[in-house]
């Protein structure tokens, strides 16, 4: 992928995707940055089938200049799974005060 660099006239790569050569899945993905300075490198593998696409079971992101590495290891994928209201919410933990923004007593201001 490229994008304008500076002038109107320049391109820069934004990005390089490699393929693994025996099933096409996405394999390795390079961001860079201005100048065309190597931001990350994203690695995938381990491509399974799962509903009607496919996902990586590894993925590596490597930001070089900050080191800094993260591996993930999708052991269970569910797709679309239905989950319950009763998930999202927060209760208030003890000893604090709740307070929601835009109702605060407007009488009280200066």
């Amino acid at each position: 992928m490229l994008h304008r660099g500076e002038g109107e006239e320049n391109l820069e790569i934004e990005s390089t995707i490699r393929f693994d050569r025996s099933d096409l899945n996405v394999s390795e993905v390079e961001n860079f940055g201005p100048g065309g300075k190597l931001n990350s490198v994203n690695r995938y593998a381990d491509w399974q089938p799962a509903g009607a696409a496919q996902f990586p079971r590894s993925i590596i992101v490597a930001r070089l200049h900050d080191d800094y590495q993260l591996a993930i290891q999708i052991t269970k994928l569910t797709l679309n799974e239905t989950i319950a209201p009763e998930r999202f919410r927060l209760e208030q933990p003890a000893g604090t005060d709740l307070v929601e923004v835009g109702k605060e007593d407007r009488g009280a201001q200066p």
